[in-house]
């Protein structure tokens, strides 16, 4: 009950074929969210090396660390103490996208991960945290302005434990009520025996998690209420309550700045929008902002679009979405530069502690910079602006087993690459080496 469980997605946000699907045996909502598992490139352990999986255990470490960047922040705010788990799960579920059937779901969940708008709850301070015993409602009241899109508010706890094989697994059974004048807005729920079904309005007695979502709410008060139905292992039960008010607006979320691109690869432009009506143009920039080229017009709905990085040497490159009066761009620019390809590294005719590296010129690179990986798992600068394809390292450790990765960069616009995937270079004994790396296709 208490856990976060992670379903995956592609990068398209479809379902993983091997992505399970709930409900579990008494109705709870399973997984709670999602993010993509299909076909990540990333370090690869059995190999000590890269490749391109798939997975839930692709999607739960994505899931892991953004969590972890959730509670540091919090601690960040709240003098380094931790959080109640039930927070961040929380605020991780209510901001989450909504995909799939409209509402939570048995495949999606509450949707898919979203950080930015995750850790905007703590920073804006749209949380509470409290107790409430059988019998006992705690009211929270909050003010909707004028035009907003779309309110969001969940309700979650760590509930005890039932016993082995229990029909329901619910202990303490808390209830979340929305209410505004005479209107009163339930949270939805799934029919188990329906699961395809949309959800629907009514009270909640099986989960620990609740939501309710409001589309283009009335401007107002809102009372958003917590009752304890049953505390049946008490006297009090802890829970946290969060709320979203969106606003019609376009947020650019990716390229957002500072990230480097090598030109012809192909980037997922993600953005987040309310209250968005008609279609939406997306362009890029290379001049930080001088001129626009259009890459795509799409619905309102879309908040994704595969684009083919242009053939460019920038550090000024920009991301502009629009719909009529409502705009956003990169909060900096990104740059465009060619990733560096063959680069190796030997100890065959060093000095002890030395290593070769050689590699492939990049188009408008005009140097080179190389990083070794310390003893603290960090990539740090072992020699810049490198003119040429070739460096010797020297007076490192002789006989060491290190990893290096390499970037290009142009000095005149400051254009960077990404870094190359690292290899691992034995540093020279002396007296003619003993042994050598070459290069991992792709990028890191």
């Amino acid at each position: 009950k208490n856990n976060l469980v992670v379903g995956s997605i592609s990068t398209a946000e479809a379902l993983s074929s091997f992505s399970s699907c709930g409900p579990v045996h008494d109705g709870r909502i399973k997984p709670e969210i999602v993010a993509m598992g299909s076909n990540v490139f990333s370090t690869y352990t059995p190999l000590n090396t890269y490749n391109t999986i798939s997975g839930t255990s692709m999607s739960t470490p994505g899931i892991t660390g953004t969590v972890a960047v959730l509670a540091q922040r919090y601690k960040q705010l709240n003098g380094n103490v931790n959080p109640p788990s039930h927070l961040i799960k929380n605020i991780a579920c209510n901001a989450a996208t909504d995909l799939g059937t409209a509402g939570p779901d048995y495949r999606f969940g509450f949707g898919r991960v979203d950080a930015l708008k995750s850790v905007k709850i703590l920073e804006n301070n749209t949380y509470a945290l409290n107790t409430v015993a059988t019998g006992a409602s705690n009211d929270l009241t909050i003010t909707v302005p004028a035009g907003a899109a779309r309110l969001k508010v969940m309700l979650t706890w760590n509930d005890p434990a039932a016993t082995a094989n229990a029909s329901f697994a619910l202990i303490n059974n808390l209830d979340l009520r929305v209410i505004e004048g005479a209107n009163t807005t339930l949270p939805w729920i799934l029919d188990r025996m329906n699961p395809a079904n949309a959800a629907t309005r009514a009270d909640d007695n099986i989960s620990n998690i609740e939501q309710v979502t409001i589309d283009n709410p009335a401007a107002g008060t809102y009372t958003l209420r917590v009752t304890g139905e049953a505390i049946t292992t008490g006297p009090n039960q802890a829970y946290a309550i969060s709320w979203i008010i969106d606003m019609p607006g376009i947020e650019v979320v990716y390229p957002n700045g500072n990230e480097s691109f090598s030109p012809g690869s192909s980037e997922t432009i993600t953005w987040n929008n309310a209250g968005v009506s008609g279609n939406q143009t997306v362009e890029y920039s290379l001049d930080n902002g001088g001129t626009w080229t259009t890459i795509s017009t799409v619905s309102a709905t879309t908040t994704r679009l595969t684009w083919t990085v242009p053939a460019a040497f920038t550090s000024t490159a920009l991301i502009r979405v629009t719909n009529g009066s409502l705009t956003d761009v990169s909060d900096n620019g990104f740059k465009i530069l060619g990733t560096v390809t063959g680069f190796t590294g030997n100890n065959t005719t060093c000095n002890a502690g030395e290593i070769n590296f050689s590699w492939n010129a990049v188009t408008n690179a005009n140097a080179y910079d190389i990083y070794s990986l310390d003893n603290t798992g960090n990539f740090v600068l072992l020699s810049s602006n490198i003119s040429g394809t070739s460096f010797t390292a020297t007076g490192l450790t002789p006989g060491a087993n290190m990893w290096f990765t390499i970037r290009a960069k142009n000095t005149t616009n400051n254009a960077e690459s990404e870094r190359a995937i690292a290899i691992n270079v034995v540093a020279s004994t002396g007296g003619g080496g003993i042994g050598n790396a070459g290069p991992i296709s792709g990028s890191a």
